[in-house]
């Protein structure tokens, strides 16, 4: 392709001698240079000799004549450069860029002459074809890739209801539903691919609808994927057993197990408190009420029997258990009716006594003083220090809604220290006392203490 362009000579004759230059340069930092020429001398002798022609042909470059490589070596002023010299590295890139650069001109000239004749560009077309098929290869590839696809694993299960009129109405049978998840694994949208009554098909529905599937990942790429789920609503008492992973058999009837041994009481999460009924507060009636409770395959209390009475209280404690929800009960896979025991309490609790809005409260139980957010130091009568007086003053201390102290009372006296206490104490400021939401006054002790300095 180059064989017009003088450059592409220069270039490569340029190349080849820096590249001998440097290769004996790196030889003869090791080596006597005598000892290499000699070597390079033999080699070429014996190779001659032999039929190792690309051998003899290494040892002679078109370039650079054996006999001048020889002086070369062998020169003392010879310059020891391993690497290249910029004005070589410049010279090869000045070259370098002229010759692509006829290349591509008269390449250009051609695609031109080739465009204006209404001849075609193979190298156009090629390309095109081949991503063409390329592309049908991967849909292919992913159409057959879908086809061994599974339904994704479940990890969050919501029982379909046996609707109570479906019941009544002895209706049984199997839903199949189309089950289409996001990326995340919740189901996004369900569709009834066959059903034959419409009360079956929406309580179905409404359980998948809250199902969770784990992500399904396709070369590592998190996928909606679309599949079907089975519900099954039987009459029958008879264990079925199903022959697909996301077939759901609803049953009615299905004896409870009791919660004894491994098998624990429920967690509850709905609670409805009892009402506490007019005639046993009347007659101050309380007690705790135990009872044995029922729940079926959704959580739901059916039934509740008394074990431990208090007559007047039965009633109230029924009506509230029977409301009661708890988490469904999962044995091997299966939900299950759960018997266990609950307990309602009934406690009596005292009433507050009124309190006059202009009284103040004592600080006393769950009651505590108010803050102090202002104090005023007493001042240390003279007579009592030359007496060498000293000790603490208690006092009883009033304030009212506004925290100020109206009243102070002495509860243990030093005489010579009494009403410089009291002075001091009157100028304290309080928090305000909130019961009930509103302030009050209240009244606390405080103490005052005198030490002589």
């Amino acid at each position: 392709m180059n064989w017009w362009n003088p450059l592409a000579y220069a270039l490569s004759k340029a190349h080849s001698k820096a590249r001998e230059e440097i290769s004996d340069n790196h030889v003869l930092l090791q080596n006597d240079s005598k000892e290499y020429a000699e070597c390079l001398i033999n080699l070429v002798e014996k190779a001659s000799l032999s039929r190792w022609l690309p051998v003899s042909a290494g040892m002679a470059s078109p370039h650079i004549p054996l006999t001048e490589r020889i002086k070369h070596i062998l020169s003392k002023e010879r310059i020891m450069d391993t690497k290249l010299k910029k004005s070589n590295i410049l010279v090869m890139a000045l070259a370098a860029f002229l010759v692509v650069g006829g290349i591509a001109g008269s390449r250009l000239t051609f695609a031109r002459a080739e465009h204006e004749t209404g001849i075609e560009n193979e190298d156009l077309v090629i390309p095109v074809v081949q991503e063409k098929e390329k592309t049908d290869q991967t849909e292919e590839k992913k159409i057959s890739k879908g086809k061994e696809v599974k339904p994704p694993k479940l990890i969050k299960k919501v029982e379909p209801t046996y609707p109570d009129e479906a019941k009544e109405a002895e209706l049984e049978g199997a839903v199949v539903v189309e089950a289409t998840t996001d990326e995340k694994g919740n189901v996004k949208k369900v569709k009834i691919v066959k059903g034959e009554h419409d009360i079956l098909n929406k309580a179905a529905a409404d359980a998948v609808k809250q199902w969770k599937y784990e992500p399904m990942l396709i070369d590592g790429v998190p996928h909606g994927i679309q599949f079907t789920v089975t519900c099954r609503f039987s009459l029958d008492d008879k264990k079925t057993s199903a022959s697909a992973a996301d077939e759901v058999f609803v049953k009615r009837d299905a004896p409870p197990v009791r919660a004894v041994g491994d098998v624990k009481p429920p967690k509850l999460i709905k609670k409805v408190e009892p009402i506490y009924p007019e005639t046993a507060k009347k007659d101050k009636i309380q007690g705790v009420v135990v009872l044995e409770a029922t729940t079926d395959i959704y959580g739901k209390v059916v039934n509740a029997e008394i074990l431990r009475s208090v007559p007047e209280l039965d009633r109230a404690a029924i009506d509230a258990v029977k409301q009661w929800v708890y988490e469904p009960m999962i044995i091997d896979g299966e939900p299950k009716g759960v018997v266990f025991t609950v307990t309602c309490a009934f406690k009596l609790t005292e009433p507050k006594r009124a309190v006059k809005l202009d009284e103040p409260v004592r600080a006393e139980g769950d009651i505590k003083p108010p803050k102090l957010i202002k104090k005023v130091e007493p001042i240390y009568p003279e007579a009592a220090r030359k007496a060498g007086i000293k000790g603490t003053v208690l006092l009883e201390a009033t304030t009212d809604i506004y925290g100020r102290v109206k009243n102070v009372r002495v509860l243990e006296s030093i005489p010579e220290l009494d009403q410089a206490a009291i002075d001091a104490v009157k100028q304290w400021i309080y928090e305000p006392a909130l019961i009930d939401g509103k302030p009050k006054g209240a009244i606390f002790t405080v103490t005052v203490t005198f030490h002589l300095k």
